[in-house]
């Protein structure tokens, strides 16, 4: 009988494994049936039994959309979104929004995009998935005039926002031979396969390109951003599965960095495509 370290799994059994040993409560979605939902898991946060919300998606033909995730929630109360990139990392990222939950009393989404959920992953005892819990820092809020409901949604959402810089997680790539660069490319999900390879053939080329990585979309990990695009960035490629959503959250932040989408919206992200952008996109002296 193969040992259970040997078994050859999917990233969303993966995934599901890991929420089941933490014992979180957790619903699994389509895109289209979480609107209906997002009110119910609000609800269940307000009253102290947050849960993960695992969304598969998209379907074929159809945009990774983030940003309908982030706002579809009442009163606009900001979920933790994370998403992996491999199968591999789906097992450990569940049991990171688990802990997430539990320690921010928020609604937690785990989003599973079909070339990392149906793909097969080799499976690791769920027990020995050594999962740090996350540090949220407590920041008192000030008192607002509001409906209960309106306040309460705030409040979740600033539990959300009070994850600790240490505890957002992501990767960040720098060039091998330089510290400073002047590209910086940001990708998320599965598009960051895509990002890898291009930055690869880019270094290649003796170009010099930082990568980041982002686990973690929502809330905004702004002072990740910040200090991956601190030192010499001048242009920042955007690999995504939609027209440039979170393109546009990386301009608020970065005005003085030219952010350049690289990325389709009905299809997955190509390594060409990130590479294109790279090469054809106007350079400073």
């Amino acid at each position: 009988m193969p040992d259970r370290a040997d078994i050859a799994i999917t990233g969303r059994i993966a995934a599901l494994a890991a929420l089941a040993e933490r014992e979180v409560p957790h619903v699994v979605l389509a895109p289209g049936a979480f609107p209906l939902e997002a009110a119910a898991l609000l609800h269940d946060a307000r009253i102290g039994h947050p849960r993960v919300a695992v969304i598969e998606g998209p379907a074929p033909g159809q945009s990774l959309d983030v940003n309908a995730i982030r706002w579809g929630f009442p009163f606009g109360a900001c979920p933790v979104v994370l998403i992996p990139h491999t199968p591999e990392q789906c097992a450990p990222l569940a049991a990171f929004a688990a802990e997430c939950a539990r320690a921010t009393q928020a609604p937690v989404v785990l989003l599973l995009e079909p070339e990392v959920s149906s793909a097969p992953s080799t499976m690791h005892p769920v027990q020995q998935l050594a999962i740090k819990p996350p540090a949220v820092n407590k920041l008192p809020l000030p008192p607002i005039e509001l409906p209960d409901a309106e306040r309460e949604a705030r409040e979740i959402a600033g539990r959300a926002a009070a994850l600790s810089d240490a505890s957002i997680p992501h990767h960040f790539d720098t060039d091998p031979g330089e510290a400073r660069a002047e590209w910086l490319v940001v990708s998320y999900g599965f598009a960051a396969v895509a990002a890898e390879k291009a930055v690869a053939a880019a270094r290649a080329e003796n170009q010099r390109v930082h990568h980041l990585r982002l686990d973690m979309l929502w809330p905004f990990p702004e002072s990740v951003v910040i200090r991956a695009a601190r030192h010499g960035v001048k242009h920042l490629v955007v690999a995504e599965r939609n027209l440039g959503q979170y393109a546009q959250q990386l301009r608020l932040v970065l005005p003085d960095v030219a952010v350049i989408p690289a990325g389709f919206a009905t299809e997955p992200v190509r390594a060409s495509a990130v590479l294109a952008r790279l090469q054809r996109s106007p350079r400073c002296c």
